[in-house]
């Protein structure tokens, strides 16, 4: 028997985020640096396989090794190739943002670090976004044309 979940684009990256803050007390104990001016690639694989784990599977509904979807924390030149996760920002409501990753200022990951994209999803730019003044959802692009979804109901 299968099961399905359904949720938002928006509570499944909160669920991530949720995640790596939990984590946070553990990756010290085993000296582990995850904040973002002194981490390394310890903090980067366990990073991307909870990406890989908790959002990229639960949005193409299976768990392998290589999504279409743009890796967490990489800076790509253009998203026309990929799929992605979509920054909504009432402030920015007139820029099209791709999600890059969380950022920490005052407390941990209370930021989204973003590609600002125009002409065919080029980047033009980056912005750093509070947590509070944003919401998620999934950019899939289907022969050649993009699909937005803001919920998904993932087999469970």
């Amino acid at each position: 028997m299968t099961n399905k979940w359904s949720t938002s684009i928006s509570e499944l990256l909160l669920i991530f985020r949720g995640t790596l803050i939990a984590i946070i007390p553990w990756v010290e104990k085993a000296k582990i640096e995850w904040s973002d001016e002194n981490s390394y690639d310890e903090w980067d694989n366990i990073i991307e396989a909870l990406y890989q784990s908790i959002v990229c599977s639960s949005l193409e509904g299976e768990v392998k090794t290589n999504y279409s979807i743009a890796k967490y924390g990489f800076e790509y030149k253009h998203y026309s190739d990929l799929d992605y996760i979509l920054v909504k920002s009432e402030i920015h409501s007139n820029k099209q943002l791709a999600f890059v990753s969380f950022t920490s200022s005052s407390e941990p990951f209370d930021g989204v670090k973003v590609a600002v994209l125009e002409n065919e999803d080029q980047v033009v730019g980056q912005l750093i976004l509070e947590m509070a003044d944003i919401e998620f959802a999934y950019v899939k692009k289907i022969d050649d044309e993009k699909n937005i979804y803001e919920e998904i109901d993932v087999l469970i």
